[in-house]
């Protein structure tokens, strides 16, 4: 695979903290990225190979400068030039690693099986905490049973819990040890005790600390009874308790972290995000 340096002039220096990079060709890594600033020396903005898909975030302190080199690795870059292989664009923006989307509540009929259905761009190094608060109604709008039911859409089912300046976190699901890990302020932590439900740990004050983790019933390959009126199948489908029941009132709340692991930060895309029932 050929291997080429480009380098993008502008006609000033300006400030940037940001990059968005969308491929053109498909297969496209790019090795490294570097600013040479306004005092003439480099800075490097990415050290490390990144594969490129549809859109993808570089994220960094402040820089000033007029030039950036980008190398890239790809069958092509001897005979294409820069813009034929990768669109790239520079930003000046304030930056967060934590966001909330609360969605309206809405109504459908009730079928017991229910699924969260959604499409999430650019996730990657990204994490989503998701809830579903449900209330199920009969004929006359009488609440049989509410729930709050956490669920994963981050890739390969995992869950993430945050939590601040505590020595105690109860999580939703007994995790599978062995898949569990903590990060404070984005460095992985070794120090900590599982019982059950419970990580044992110790936060600093005024630390925000992420514990990531996949569920035991996600890998057990069988029915997890949350409560009397839920449950839970290994790809976090819901089967509901039907008592007479005609309606569903439903929101989502969605958490989105950034914990910043790695230079290259993304900025989760929700595309689409809804639930579906069905009687089968």
């Amino acid at each position: 695979m050929a291997r080429k340096n480009y380098w993008i002039y502008g006609k000033k220096y300006i400030s940037h903290n940001y990059m968005i990079l969308k491929a053109i060709e498909p297969d496209i890594v790019v090795s490294s990225i570097t600013a040479i600033a306004s005092d003439g020396g480099e800075i490097e903005m990415i050290a490390n190979p990144v594969k490129i898909g549809s859109s993808s975030a570089v994220r960094y302190g402040t820089i000033v400068s007029d030039r950036i080199r980008i190398t890239i690795d790809h069958h092509l870059s001897d005979v294409l030039k820069l813009e034929e292989l990768i669109n790239v664009r520079l930003g000046l923006d304030n930056y967060k690693t934590s966001s909330k989307y609360i969605s309206d509540k809405s109504q459908i009929n009730f079928n017991k099986n229910l699924t969260i259905v959604y499409d999430i761009e650019n996730l990657l190094d990204a994490f989503i905490k998701t809830e579903l608060h449900l209330s199920v109604i009969d004929n006359y709008d009488n609440i049989i049973y509410s729930e709050i039911v956490p669920v994963s859409i981050n890739d390969d089912g995992w869950m993430v819990e945050r939590a601040i300046g505590v020595t105690e976190i109860e999580l939703p699901y007994n995790p599978v040890e062995d898949s569990l890990y903590i990060l404070i302020e984005g460095s992985r932590i070794d120090k900590f005790k599982i019982v059950d439900r419970k990580v044992i740990l110790d936060i600093p004050m005024g630390y925000e600390c992420l514990i990531i983790y996949k569920p035991k019933f996600t890998e057990q390959g069988s029915l997890y009874e949350l409560s009397n009126n839920v449950s839970l199948t290994p790809s976090y489908g819901l089967i509901l308790r039907d008592n007479y029941c005609n309606k569903i009132n439903f929101s989502l709340i969605v958490d989105i972290y950034n914990p910043d692991i790695t230079s290259t930060n993304h900025t989760p895309i929700i595309k689409s995000l809804g639930i579906m029932t069905s009687d089968k």
